[in-house]
């Protein structure tokens, strides 16, 4: 498993480990640099063949994994050191291998089957390399949260302050303008509030479902309508396209507006200013209703759409975060989507993404595909 790119790394670090006065340390970690530029791991071989004795060598190779896991984590952001981490398992899986089977010929028995701690190996690296990324979407979060929470707050205060500390006359001339701050600032925390709330029963099956027949077309325009208004700034054109006869479906229309409303936010969000979103509503079979979001935007690559319906994920880094319900690349929380699988899962549904990737110059856009059984008897 050959990883240039990670020998370089452990030469920087390789002051570092001498300063552990381990002279077999500092000769396993060369050993180490070696198998990774070379992918070859024979020169473990010769090393654990040349160790005082195998449980000297196996403390050791726990100490030199355990300096470099540290400073992989405290150095480099969680994906590049995932790749390491991985290489590093193959690494120190061969070495602990050299160890047992050196330590079995010497008490006449055989050494653990190899494919099947490598296999275990390669498990555990990719478990730990999820669990990286669920903490870094966790606490991204968080940071995200407190922020969407604290601006409105701030806001409220204010006005709060102007109420408490001004002039009857002039607070009388400005009411109208501090009545539109406050419904703004609390709409925009209850947004907030209710994305934590429905995450919260999604996931524990207790989210409340009111199912009525109800038109398709008139919940998709309306949608719209709305978006459409709201993102009057961003010179963006809408196109919706109904497919004839279509037939009312079992839905809560308000969740349904919910699922419209995430999507086409989305859409605006990740499409430059005068860019396209269109809208498409067809019954591929008599059970059945497609809907479809289609934009010009900068599109999604393929790492990101394996994961752009999980919970807490966001596209882009947590530092270029912009707030603003429809502005360019404005990432709320990373719950949206989110959201949207978990109610057209519970409308008995499914969801899907297509995009060519990401290309913020070329703009290949997205595709967000919505299927809902048109009975929820069916």
């Amino acid at each position: 498993m050959k990883n240039p790119a990670l020998a370089q790394w452990l030469e920087h670090i390789a002051d570092f480990v001498a300063e552990l006065r381990d002279p077999f340390s500092a000769t396993l970690f060369e050993g180490v640099v070696q198998c990774a530029a070379t992918g070859n791991t024979d020169v473990l071989s010769a090393i654990m063949i040349a160790a005082p004795s195998p449980a000297s060598a196996l403390d050791s190779l726990f100490l030199t994994k355990m300096v470099i896991w540290h400073r992989l984590e405290s150095e480099l952001d969680p994906e590049p050191a995932s790749d390491f981490q991985l290489t590093l398992e193959w690494v120190f899986h061969a070495a602990t291998q050299f160890l047992l089977a050196r330590s079995a010929a010497k008490n006449g028995q055989s050494a653990p089957p190899d494919a099947d701690m490598l296999a275990m190996t390669r498990q555990l690296a990719r478990a730990n390399r999820e669990l990286a990324r669920l903490e870094k979407a966790r606490t991204d979060f968080i940071s995200i949260a407190a922020h969407e929470l604290k601006t409105p707050l701030t806001v409220l205060q204010g006005y709060v302050d102007m109420l408490r500390e001004n002039d009857p006359e002039i607070l009388a001339r400005a009411a109208a303008d501090i009545a539109r701050g406050l419904d703004s600032g609390t709409r925009r925390m209850a947004a907030v509030v209710n994305d934590l709330l429905d995450v919260s029963a999604l996931e524990t099956d207790t989210l409340r479902l009111n199912f009525e027949p109800a038109s398709v077309e008139s919940l998709v325009r309306m949608a719209v309508d709305q978006i459409r208004e709201e993102a009057a700034s961003r010179r963006q054109k809408f196109e919706v396209d109904i497919a004839p006869n279509i037939p009312p479906i079992e839905t809560d229309p308000a969740r349904f507006h919910q699922v419209m409303r995430h999507l086409l936010t989305n859409a605006v969000k990740f499409t430059p200013d005068g860019g396209t979103i269109a809208v498409s509503v067809a019954q591929p079979a008599p059970d059945s209703v497609t809907i479809r979001v289609r934009d010009t935007g900068i599109g999604i690559s393929p790492e990101d759409r394996e994961h752009v319906f999980d919970k807490f994920y966001r596209v882009g880094a947590e530092r270029l975060h912009s707030t603003g319900a429809v502005k360019f690349k404005g990432a709320g929380t990373g719950l949206g989507l989110a959201i949207v699988h978990g109610i057209v899962r519970a409308f008995g549904g499914q969801i899907w993404v297509d995009s060519p990737g990401h290309d913020e110059i070329n703009c290949p856009g997205s595709t967000f595909t919505v299927q809902l059984p048109v009975s929820m008897s069916q």
